[in-house]
């Protein structure tokens, strides 16, 4: 039942002993049979998913993942859909039974023709994935694991409580984590944390930055060796006790010949000017990738393009297979589900950062044309169309895009890309077809419960049409 190898090159974990005897204390209810959800929190590389994968790792629990990548664009209840695709590897026959299987059709392709659209509904397919979960579950305890929540489809996370709720007799440990500095106000997965607290099934844990003792001490796991007072110092003022960033300082003195040891045998800065401490996660991230050679940092670059998580295909289809090998034997990559993923999404997003504009934009075109070609959820397409400035092609997956999230009945996440098409109509262009997809804007608004948004978008739709004598 494995999404990512446990260790997954995520690091050591050090400190943390109060979060994770909170996690024990709620894996033994889940043995129990009493079923609950523990929320992980923090900023980004403070180490949450480092501490999920080492307490599961611990205790040998089966573990069902969801994706970690940014889901914003991809198709409604994509997160579920992979815990659903892993319990299956699993246990092929799990759902051979359930009642509503049928209905799991327009999620899962693979499990056969989904049944007519007059007998489908939003509930029918809601009660499909709790009956899908709980039978997968029937083996014994099972943790859930749904990375990056601060990403996940409206569909995803307004189903959330309910499902929760239906897994509370269950054996079963779900666990979530989200960026705590990218949850707006208006954000969905407050109103789910709300109804979580109020239904009793909810833990929350915020992960801090690491102490100056902390710092010392992951930064010893990395080097192999002790740190002077004056270099640990250092490393904590810079990196803030960010186990991530602390992980790559120490790396980027390591590989820039910045370490000299001591005749005690710890580490200190080397002596001489020439010799600089990296000031930014970027930095020391570019000086890492500084020791590859061209091809190889351009991989890392089309990789960064592709996201934090993506088909390894993918990658080898647009680059050098000894490249490719370069980044997963560097650690720069680890394996994913069958994918690779970043080590970090901060690693990603640093990368990312350092490709000039004009190469950023020829790169996303490039994997946006290869997604139409392997069929890739057109959500995804759009993506790299509207990062390659294409925004006639980014309009049209959008489309493509909330056709697919009606068909789930995940109307919220319809009205987005549909409102996102609208914003990349050029003016006086198909102003019939634009007036048509203002009424499908109104269905999708209305179907969720947005009337204010509904109503304004008829208004305009019915003014353009007395405006051109259509009444």
């Amino acid at each position: 039942m494995e999404g990512r190898r446990q260790d997954g090159g995520r690091g050591t974990l050090v400190g943390r002993s109060r979060e994770q005897a909170a996690l024990r204390e709620v894996a033994e209810r889940a043995r129990g049979g009493q079923g609950g959800l523990v929320l992980v929190s923090g900023e980004a590389g403070i180490g949450k998913t480092r501490l999920v994968d080492s307490f599961l790792l611990a205790e040998g629990l089966p573990v069902l993942r969801g994706p970690s990548r940014d889901t914003r664009l991809a198709a409604p209840f994509s997160p579920i859909a992979a815990v659903l695709r892993a319990g299956l590897a699993a246990s092929p026959g799990a759902l051979d039974h359930l009642p509503l299987r049928g209905y799991l059709a327009p999620l899962l392709p693979e499990l056969g023709p989904a049944p007519s659209q007059d007998g489908n509904s939003p509930a029918a397919l809601h009660e499909a994935i709790r009956g899908a979960l709980r039978a997968l579950m029937e083996s014994g305890p099972t943790a859930l694991v749904l990375e990056d929540l601060q990403w996940a489809d409206h569909a995803t996370l307004d189903l959330l409580p309910a499902l929760v709720g239906g897994l509370a007799d269950r054996p079963v440990l779900v666990v979530g984590t989200f960026r705590s500095e990218e949850l707006p106000r208006a954000h969905p997965l407050r109103r789910a944390r709300q109804e979580l607290r109020r239904a009793g099934v909810l833990e929350e844990l915020h992960l801090g930055p690491l102490d100056p003792a902390e710092t010392a001490e992951l930064a010893r796991a990395r080097l192999g060796a002790p740190l002077t007072p004056a270099l640990a110092g250092i490393l904590h003022a810079r990196s803030e006790g960010v186990p991530l960033f602390v992980e790559e300082l120490a790396a980027a003195l390591q590989g820039n010949g910045g370490l000299a040891p001591r005749a005690d045998g710890r580490l200190d800065l080397a002596p001489g000017a020439a010799v600089e401490v990296p000031l930014t996660l970027r930095e020391a991230i570019g000086l890492g990738l500084d020791r590859f050679p061209p091809g190889v940092r351009a991989a890392a670059e089309l990789a960064a393009v592709l996201g934090p998580a993506f088909d390894a295909d993918l990658l080898l289809d647009l680059a050098d297979e000894q490249a490719f090998d370069a980044l997963t034997g560097g650690g720069w990559l680890v394996e994913e589900g069958g994918g690779a993923a970043f080590r970090h999404a901060l690693v990603r997003d640093a990368i990312y950062a350092g490709i000039p504009w004009s190469r950023r934009r020829t790169l996303h075109r490039q994997v946006a044309a290869r997604l139409e070609e392997v069929g890739a959820p057109p959500g995804v397409t759009a993506e790299h169309w509207l990062a390659g400035r294409e925004p006639g092609r980014a309009r049209e997956a959008l489309l493509a895009s909330a056709e697919a999230s009606c068909r789930l009945h995940a109307y919220r996440d319809a009205a987005g890309a549909v409102g996102r098409a609208l914003d990349l109509w050029p003016p006086g262009a198909e102003e019939a077809r634009r007036l048509e997809v203002l009424d499908q804007l109104g269905r999708c608004a209305q179907a969720c419960g947005l009337l204010a948004e509904a109503g304004a978008a008829w208004r305009e739709a019915a003014g353009a049409r007395r405006a051109a004598g259509d009444t």
